[in-house]
């Protein structure tokens, strides 16, 4: 039995990466990973890797038969396509390199190729257009879409169209549409139209296709109302707005006074009023639900909107109506979508990370400082759950010693481990040994969220060590951390 009576390994697979940025490329074998090192140099093992990866690519082995690819700038390989295959579309594989990681092997894989395959599953492009609900009769829009993510590191691509709820009806209303449609043929995702593209009293639909060269498409459309007569431009600078309940957001307008120059209307004055509404979603309706948002929207061209202002998990809408203050007849609303992410749990240990105590002391470790930042009461109270491994160090056969833990459930058994505080008494009849360190872990868990805190506690087998406290923190003093300064922590210490 050789050490070649197996065959040099082949490329069993190539498959972009979810994300679009790299591929994970197997083989049907262990390998050698050329010369052992789990970073590799892309072009000892691609032929036309700086063209297909992009000249700054990394090559890096996930285990001894898959190997990822991460692309940068200029990457040009693409997913297989069966009707338009091109060379683009596979990784070639330098012959004459790889082998087993068999010792003494010598047989090298040959020169190859395989297809890059689609992710399973695959990022799609994330868009939106920023546009106002409703313009004056002598106003242009401005339709911006920038800002657009989900390329997979690569350019997205972009298609215009324009959808309109009414018939053209006359040759002035049938022109007036194709005008705009030859407008909308630009890869450009800015797009500004003047007063006279749009007819007065229709409302159109924009839309925008964003592809990304998976082959992966997502639309995104707004709707624009062109009034009959002037009134106020109003816009929110974003359509859409995402954010987590701790974070302060302000919601900004952008306001201007009617446009009059294509009328001979006159105004006796020009003091704008505003209306603000806001809906939180429930189920598949908006209910009114900002019992503060007078006090937010006191500045009324912005919505300041303190930390903790909005719930969790939760998608508003807020509204604006911004007219002449005198009668509010002639007005215009513009509108936004807040959506209000989820954040993590904060699990927390009281006492630091390395703490220190006696055999047959009452230890108590607080978990109960634990906190979750959106307070969402609805998914029910924090669980806690707490875990014991002792440490022990092993003499490996190389003579290395490893830190390894040691998970004990009997440690614990006694005690109430799903409590904010554990506490125990760690003697010798409960299985605990002086001089050794443990590693306690709590879990804190609600709904879906977890999170995990750790510390090393030890336990002294000299039931007469000194103790050390740390007192209290004066946060009325200040420190300052620049070269050369030092900053005291006091402790008490006590002795039997």
């Amino acid at each position: 039995f050789s050490a070649d009576s197996v065959p040099p390994p082949k490329l069993e697979e190539v498959r972009f990466l979810d994300e679009g940025n790299g591929l994970n490329v197997r083989f049907d074998s262990a390998t050698n990973q050329v010369d052992g090192a789990w970073d590799i140099d892309c072009a000892k093992l691609f032929k036309y890797d700086e063209y297909q990866f992009g000249t700054e690519a990394t090559c890096s082995w996930y285990n001894h038969t898959v190997l990822k690819v991460t692309f940068s700038s200029g990457a040009s390989i693409v997913p297989f396509d069966y009707v338009n295959a091109t060379k683009d579309n596979a990784v070639y594989l330098v012959g004459g390199v790889l082998k087993t990681n068999i010792a003494g092997a010598t047989l090298t894989s040959v020169s190859q190729y395989a297809e890059a395959q689609k992710p399973w599953n695959p990022v799609a492009p994330s868009i939106s257009i920023t546009a106002p609900l409703s313009v004056g009769v002598c106003d242009g829009i401005s339709l911006d879409a920038r800002g657009a993510t989900g390329g997979g590191s690569r350019a997205l691509t972009y298609e215009w169209g324009v959808l309109t709820d009414w018939d053209a009806e006359t040759t002035e209303e049938a022109d007036s549409v194709i005008a705009l449609q030859e407008k909308l043929v630009t890869t450009s995702t800015v797009i500004s139209l003047g007063f006279g593209d749009l007819l007065a009293g229709r409302a159109y639909t924009f839309l925008i296709a964003a592809k990304n060269y998976l082959g992966e498409t997502t639309t995104a459309f707004a709707t624009v109302n062109k009034l009959g007569s002037p009134s106020p431009m109003v816009l929110f600078q974003e359509s859409q707005i995402a954010m987590v309940r701790s974070d302060a957001k302000t919601l900004k307008l952008d306001v201007a006074l009617p446009n009059l120059t294509c009328t001979d209307m006159n105004v006796s004055s020009t003091a704008l009023g505003f209306v603000w509404r806001a809906w939180r979603l429930d189920g598949a309706s908006y209910v009114r639900d900002v019992p503060l948002l007078s006090e937010y929207t006191a500045n009324p061209v912005s919505c300041r909107l303190p930390k903790d202002a909005l719930n969790a998990q939760t998608t508003y809408w807020f509204e604006v109506t911004v007219g002449f203050a005198d009668t509010m007849t002639i007005n215009n609303t513009a509108a936004t979508t807040v959506n209000v992410g989820a954040q993590a749990l904060v699990a927390s240990i009281a006492g630091g990370v390395e703490q220190a105590v006696a055999i047959g002391d009452t230890v108590e470790l607080d978990g109960s400082l634990s906190v979750d930042p959106d307070e969402n009461d609805a998914e029910g109270p924090l669980q806690y759950l707490w875990n014991c491994s002792r440490i022990v160090d092993v003499t490996l056969e190389t003579g290395e010693i490893q830190r390894r833990l040691v998970h004990d459930k009997s440690l614990l058994a006694p005690v109430d481990a799903t409590a904010a505080i554990l506490a125990f008494v760690p003697d010798t009849t409960s299985g605990w040994t002086g001089g050794a360190t443990y590693e306690f872990t709590l879990l804190v868990s609600r709904g879906t969220r977890t999170a995990t805190y750790s510390i090393l506690l030890f336990i002294s087998a000299d039931r007469y060590m000194p103790r050390a406290t740390v007192t209290d923190f004066d946060e009325n003093l200040k420190y300052n951390p620049t070269a050369d300064t030092y900053a005291a922590v006091y402790f008490e210490a006590t002795s039997p």
